[in-house]
């Protein structure tokens, strides 16, 4: 059984991305959605830091789930999931940007920066091998 929560999500993206982009922390009692290109990567160290405070552990690696010391959705249980989604005792967070200036750094960080990465070779095969320095920020669009 679906919750009504993972159900909406997955109108929009995969269950990957629930996973992956869903931070919860029950100790403070929020849930952070992440956007990628939005300054995520801050966030989740500054999220990270908080969640450690007071205790002798650090940040070790925001971008690794198994270092993180938050929960992803699949670690709470379908009424729990809906309660922190759902309820006024969980605030709910998520960083948005500017969609013109978020596209640029999308191309010069992970087109242009990192040739290698997930979304240059996505771009490569859906353009019969055209991306990295070889694909103008028009033609990238």
């Amino acid at each position: 059984m679906r919750t009504k929560v993972l159900e909406n999500f997955l109108k929009v993206k995969t269950r990957n991305d629930f996973e992956n982009n869903t931070h919860i922390s029950l100790k403070n009692r929020y849930v952070f959605i992440q956007v990628s290109k939005a300054a995520s990567s801050s966030v989740k160290w500054a999220l990270q830091s908080l969640e450690f405070l007071n205790t002798p552990w650090k940040v070790m690696d925001v971008n690794n789930k198994f270092y993180a010391p938050h929960i992803s959705p699949y670690q709470v249980s379908e009424e729990s999931l809906e309660e922190i989604f759902n309820s006024d005792s969980f605030k709910k967070v998520a960083f948005v940007r500017n969609p013109y200036t978020r596209l640029l750094s999308c191309y010069l960080h992970r087109i242009i920066g990192n040739p290698r990465s997930a979304s240059n070779k996505a771009l490569m095969f859906a353009t019969g091998g055209k991306g990295g320095p070889d694909i103008s920020f028009n033609e990238f669009v």
